[in-house]
């Protein structure tokens, strides 16, 4: 699932990259060009370097160059979302489910019953 939503996230590029020249560079830079699994390495060794950072290591990051790191952060963001996405999608919109949640009843603080309906357009996932 993460190569699959990693290619997504390659493909699909995120609007909010594509306001920005300076993001879009990056991002372009850093995970549109390598392949997935170089990504992975790339995720990984991120975290290890902002994780295990020491005063004694003079390559260590600082607070206030956190701009270094918001492609990186965007990103993740967006990998986490889609995987959740992908794994929580069919366990909610099961039709049982839908059903169970249109048949709840849900009242306003003024004690009007809210009326539930199924939207059609998204049909229920069995």
């Amino acid at each position: 699932i993460l190569l699959e939503t990693i290619k997504t996230i390659k493909s699909k590029i995120d609007p909010i990259f594509k306001k920005r020249k300076d993001l879009y560079a990056d991002f372009v830079k850093k995970y549109v060009n390598r392949k997935e699994k170089e990504i992975i390495e790339n995720i990984i060794d991120l975290r290890g370097f902002l994780h295990h950072h020491s005063a004694k290591n003079k390559k260590i990051w600082h607070p206030a160059e956190q701009r270094k790191f918001e492609v990186d952060a965007l990103v993740l963001h967006q990998i986490c979302y889609y995987i959740i996405s992908k794994k929580i999608n069919n366990v909610l919109f099961q039709t049982t489910r839908v059903k169970d949640f249109i048949n709840t009843d849900v009242k306003t603080k003024k004690g009007q019953k809210v009326n539930w309906e199924e939207d059609k357009r998204f049909p229920s996932n069995d």
